[in-house]
């Protein structure tokens, strides 16, 4: 069984018919998307990941570092 997941902009009124070709455009960016998902950091569900990262930092962690970095700030050996 295949999932597919179709995300349309608010208020968009998709038909059967409009559904189907829609469903195929998602598919061909998610095709696209996945010659290039390890380098950006995508993880398909048909595999379990690889240990990436620390999972114990949470959205305003990431956002603290992000922060930093972008102002130069060195993150060796600091904590968020």
């Amino acid at each position: 069984m295949d999932l597919y997941i179709l995300i349309a902009d608010p208020g968009d009124a998709v038909t059967l018919d409009d559904r189907v070709v829609k469903v195929d455009e998602a598919m061909r960016a998610v095709r696209r998307m996945s010659k290039v998902a390890e380098r950006v950091g995508l993880v398909g569900l048909r595999e379990r990941p690889g240990d990436y990262g620390d999972l114990s930092l949470g959205p305003r962690e990431l956002l603290d570092i992000a922060r930093r970095v972008s102002r130069g700030e060195s993150m060796q050996g600091n904590a968020p």
